[in-house]
């Protein structure tokens, strides 16, 4: 629990339980969360915002320590690739799960292969997506578009919509954590067939769940 919380803005109980559910892959509900919020709270590492609906919730500096003594460790510096296959579900409900599954995992052969061209990992597959971690200095746009180039060859061939972002996720056991994964997910989400939302660049979004205008660059795929 303190780990969904670190490097967040004070959140709200959905936002927390779509943190949570982003890194074990299993749903919860706010009112699930509520015991583990209030002892943490009880005990010092959880200070609870009650002036809005819902109420939000952040770490406090003893909970902040604890979450990295006892969590993932401290944030590392990199580079963010999210892409998801687009009409994959259509595709789904056309040719079955094992005609889908078939394809999640080309998407993830192949990513694997895209990242490690540039010394990156793929950290986690999303079924019709993946997460990649690159080395902080890398240009994420090479990578998205070869990924993209090897998927628009062969049959079925697909289109993307992907996201890349520059930022310290706190990494754990092999998986990545915090805001910006958050970020990256939103980003691909926003994303247009065809296209990726890079960070950085000069037009200015506005991301759900995120309370600061977002920098990004548009860039085909």
């Amino acid at each position: 629990m303190l780990w969904a919380l670190l490097g967040q803005p004070p959140a709200s109980g959905f936002e927390i339980c779509s943190t949570v559910g982003s890194a074990t892959g299993r749903r919860c509900t706010p009112r699930q969360l509520m015991p583990s919020l209030i002892r943490l709270r009880d005990a010092g590492l959880v200070e609870v915002d009650r002036t809005g609906d819902p109420h939000r919730y952040a770490l406090t500096e003893r909970g902040t320590q604890a979450a990295y003594d006892t969590g993932p460790g401290k944030p590392e510096p990199a580079v963010l690739v999210m892409a998801d296959l687009v009409g994959f579900t259509r595709f789904t409900e056309q040719h079955g799960d094992g005609a889908a599954h078939e394809q999640a995992s080309r998407l993830t052969a192949r990513a694997r292969a895209a990242a490690a061209a540039h010394r990156g990992t793929v950290v986690k597959s999303l079924g019709d997506g993946v997460l990649l971690r690159l080395p902080p200095h890398t240009d994420p746009v090479p990578v998205l578009q070869a990924l993209a180039a090897d998927l628009a060859r062969g049959e079925p061939t697909w289109q993307l919509h992907g996201a890349a972002h520059l930022g310290a996720p706190l990494r754990h056991g092999g998986d990545v954590f915090g805001r910006d994964v958050n970020l990256v997910s939103r980003l691909c989400g926003l994303a247009g067939p065809g296209e990726a939302l890079v960070t950085g660049g000069d037009e200015s979004m506005s991301v759900p769940g995120v309370d600061d205008a977002v920098r990004v660059r548009r860039v085909t795929l």
